[in-house]
């Protein structure tokens, strides 16, 4: 389990879980997860006295210890800033479970989106449950985690990133700044940001947002990549990108991906002095900041599948002579999976809050496979190169 996501629930008394409860509550719980309890011998890595349970085709061990945790001043300082009775919980807990999914080499989101569920469910079997310890860097409690672990295979970005990552805002010289807690396991390195413009609110909200596309996405943050309207306010990596929003309260909260077309134009600086210039398809925020070439193949494709939003450009010295640009929003998305050649879960989607509300959706875990149309595949493949081929005249 070295290379596995570790999680910790902590036992106001120690306790061994029952793993026939376990596996009917997460049955309850997740009824797309196929799940049942596995004999030790189906995993020789398994240590002797672990409890396992099969989720699909991956293994889960729940293992009992009976003694508290290390203590940890830092984390539980952290979590008593939104939960003022974590160093309670800390220190009254005599035992803990350690959670964590088997094998070598885990992709890190299915692997927590599955440790999450385990959790959820043994929560709701094991009364004695009064905290959770996400990969030794974030504390949450019981309580917290029994209602969002219910979301562990939600779409993105709705599932309960904000269990794995913490945000922790501070003071710094130029206003305030906040940092993450947690997300070098999803993206290779935590993110920092600094604005001496927003509010405390808004930048948590701007850092939760970016924290959850990385955790999707991974670390496809590149060198020169910034996010914020001047070098006070941003995420950079290496040299800087020289273009930014000069207002961004146009556009909606993020978590709300959806862009309306009836959104004001949108105001952007392009300063060649700050950083490179955007190409003909940048990814910006939830959405996408595409050149007036880009648009007009992708209204060839499926003009009522986007929606777009005009930006004028202005340059600090003279008059811009460039191309136009475009915000985009995906709004109509191809079903182009081949169900029968793919291996995953699909569901109807019974949120009311979600976009997707009544829609069919596919849930990939660990050991999916994905697999579309072959004329499709084609269209894909060849609408990608078209892009690609702009991009690099760009």
């Amino acid at each position: 389990m070295s290379n596995s996501l570790l999680a910790l629930v902590l036992l106001d008394t120690p306790a061994t879980p029952d793993m026939a409860a376990l596996a009917k509550a997460l049955r309850a719980r997740h009824p797309e997860l196929a799940t049942e309890v596995a004999e030790h011998g189906d995993a020789q890595q398994a240590q002797a006295n672990s409890s396992l349970i099969r989720c699909g085709n991956e293994l889960v061990a729940v293992m009992s210890m009976p003694a508290p945790i290390p203590d940890d001043l830092g984390l539980w300082s952290r979590a008593s800033t939104t939960w003022p009775q974590a160093k309670a919980a800390a220190a009254r807990h005599r035992g803990h479970l350690i959670v964590s999914v088997l094998g070598q080499n885990q992709r890190p989101l299915p692997a927590a989106r599955l440790t999450t569920a385990v959790i959820g469910a043994l929560i709701a079997t094991v009364p004695e449950c009064c905290a959770v310890v996400w990969n030794g860097k974030v504390a949450r409690s019981a309580d917290l985690w029994l209602d969002m672990s219910s979301r562990s295979f939600a779409p993105y970005p709705d599932y309960p990133s904000s269990l794995w990552v913490d945000i922790l805002p501070f003071r710094s010289k130029t206003g305030i700044g906040a940092v993450t807690m947690g997300l070098s396991a999803f993206a290779e390195r935590e993110i920092e940001f600094e604005t001496h413009k927003l509010t405390l609110p808004t930048l948590v909200n701007k850092v939760d947002g970016l924290a959850v596309y990385l955790v999707e996405h991974g670390l496809v943050v590149k060198d020169g990549d910034t996010f914020g309207r001047d070098s006070r306010e941003r995420f950079q990596r290496g040299r800087q990108r020289g273009y930014w929003l000069e207002d961004e309260s146009i556009l909606p909260p993020y978590r709300v991906f959806r862009l309306p077309a009836s959104t004001a134009p949108a105001r952007f600086v392009f300063d060649k002095s700050a950083g490179s210039s955007p190409i003909d398809l940048e990814p910006y925020y939830g959405w996408w900041l595409i050149s007036g070439r880009t648009k007009a193949v992708l209204e060839w494709l499926d003009p009522e599948a986007f929606v777009f939003v005009q930006c004028t450009v202005r340059v600090p010295h003279g008059s811009y002579d460039g191309p136009d640009y475009w915000l985009c929003d995906v709004v109509r998305v191809l079903d182009a999976l081949d169900e029968a050649q793919s291996r995953l879960t699909i569901r109807t989607e019974d949120d009311p809050r979600s976009l997707k509300f009544g829609k069919k959706v596919y849930l990939t875990m660990l050991g999916s496979k994905l697999r579309l149309q072959s004329a499709k595949r084609i269209s894909f493949v060849w609408l990608i190169a078209r892009l690609t081929s702009y991009a690099i005249k760009t």
